[in-house]
């Protein structure tokens, strides 16, 4: 699953260095080289910076010269804060740098990445190749590409995973393959349009598959306006994503997963999600995510309450009983580390 739950300490067996690991982070919070600056058109500056690494071997079968760096992805009139970093080889003979999509440096994407995959599994989505029926396929759609991390991520760990990005603006899909090293392929493609339009246009255009199963395994929401915020097209009872929730946009088995900062009460959300799936028993959660202060940190910490930390996930799950905090911790972990095995990541 994503490095920070995949290179996990295990007794009596050596694990290989998470390239993403949390005691790097100085590396790319440091001041940085100016590699784009857009203008958004929704208000706002978005702006991508190189950051030099320590580990910059460049991974086996790049070419003669290159070598490994950080790329960040801010947007300014948020505060600057980072929204997306990935760890990209840059090659003496190729224009733009390739994102290695097995790498996850950041805490939230890292958790954004082993909630939903873990708790598809856990609601029987055919995530885990001994639980597919025959060539079986994945699909998930994501809203808002940012660097492209976690649409790589599942992309590449899940070959048999049909991953269709939305985003809106048009500076940030540039940003993501001019300076992120983000790539499409055969299995994973970017829309560029409103991502609630999306879904309702997607329900009404596949209008019999949508009510007989459904159309995505997943939906994860991780756009923002400039302030910061996520639409409120994304979340509110009634607006877009929600009418098309409700019209068959995910399958009977389903997750829809919405990174939001954290400050916001995740109450409005999951009852507008749950209120859209009312026909679709499931269960609702919302996961913190921690900032990391130990180096062992893994995927435990998900369930520890820790004073000052970051984005929160709001998590529905289609056809997963209700349970206990216990319960669903220990079943989100054993799923994880199914997942894990399934992407090669352990």
């Amino acid at each position: 699953l994503a490095a920070w739950l995949v290179y996990r300490r295990a007794s009596g067996s050596v694990k290989p260095a998470d390239p993403g690991r949390q005691e790097l982070i100085n590396e790319y919070f440091a001041p940085g080289t100016l590699v784009l600056e857009l203008p958004l058109d929704n208000g706002g500056t978005l702006q991508v910076t190189s950051h030099a690494a320590s580990e910059r071997e460049a991974v086996e079968g790049s070419p003669m010269g290159s070598f490994e760096e950080w790329r960040c992805l801010r947007f300014l009139q948020s505060g600057g804060l980072i929204q997306s970093v990935t760890k990209v080889v840059v090659s003496p003979h190729r224009q733009l740098a390739k994102m290695r999509g097995a790498v996850v440096p950041l805490a939230y994407t890292k958790s954004f990445a082993t909630i939903v995959l873990a708790a598809m599994s856990a609601v029987g989505a055919p995530v885990l190749s001994q639980r597919r029926r025959g060539k079986e396929q994945l699909s998930i759609l994501c809203i808002g590409l940012g660097g492209g991390s976690v649409p790589s991520f599942i992309a590449e760990g899940l070959p048999h995973c049909q991953v269709d990005v939305v985003e809106l603006e048009p500076a940030v899909i540039h940003a993501a393959k001019q300076g992120m090293g983000f790539s499409e392929r055969p299995n994973l493609r970017v829309i560029q349009e409103d991502g609630a339009m999306f879904a309702l246009r997607a329900v009404k255009e596949q209008a019999h598959e949508a009510q007989k199963t459904g159309l995505y395994d997943a939906v994860l929401v991780d756009a923002y306006e400039p302030n910061g915020n996520v639409p409120a097209a994304l979340w509110s009872r009634g607006e877009g994503l929600a009418e098309a929730l409700s019209g068959g946009l995910l399958k009977k088995q389903g997750v829809v997963a919405t990174n939001f900062l954290p400050h916001v009460d995740l109450a409005a959300p999951l009852a507008a999600y749950g209120n859209a799936l009312a026909d679709q028993p499931g269960m609702s959660f919302s996961i913190q995510v921690n900032k990391a202060i130990k180096l062992e940190n893994d995927l435990e910490q998900l369930f520890e309450t820790v004073e000052g930390t970051g984005n929160r996930i709001a998590v529905h799950a289609c056809s997963l009983s209700e349970l206990g905090d216990a319960e669903l911790e220990e079943r989100l972990m054993e799923e994880a580390k199914k997942v894990g095995e399934e992407t090669s990541c352990l």
